[in-house]
């Protein structure tokens, strides 16, 4: 992990840290659309991130679309529960 302090957000910040500009591994975050920017590194949405908009979808949405992100919270839950049993 690496903090840094910077006056700047986004990409002027994550620049001046160094380590996103030449980074070519799997990138697990938020969908914070500055990292973006960032084409070497493969991006992966981190799942409570997802999890946490999915809920928002259910608090905010009716009929099909508030039913299949139910479905899609209901999956999430599973495979972190496989992912622990292990």
């Amino acid at each position: 992990m690496l903090l840094s302090v910077h006056p700047k957000r986004g990409t002027a910040a994550m620049d001046a840290a160094g380590v996103l500009p030449r980074f070519a591994g799997v990138a697990m975050h938020d969908a914070w659309a500055p990292y973006d920017c960032y084409t070497t590194a493969t991006h992966a949405l981190c799942n409570a991130h997802a999890l946490r908009e999915l809920v928002f979808v259910t608090d905010t949405a009716t009929g099909l679309t508030a039913e299949l992100a139910e479905q899609a919270i209901r999956a999430l839950r599973a495979l972190y529960r496989l992912g622990t049993d292990a």
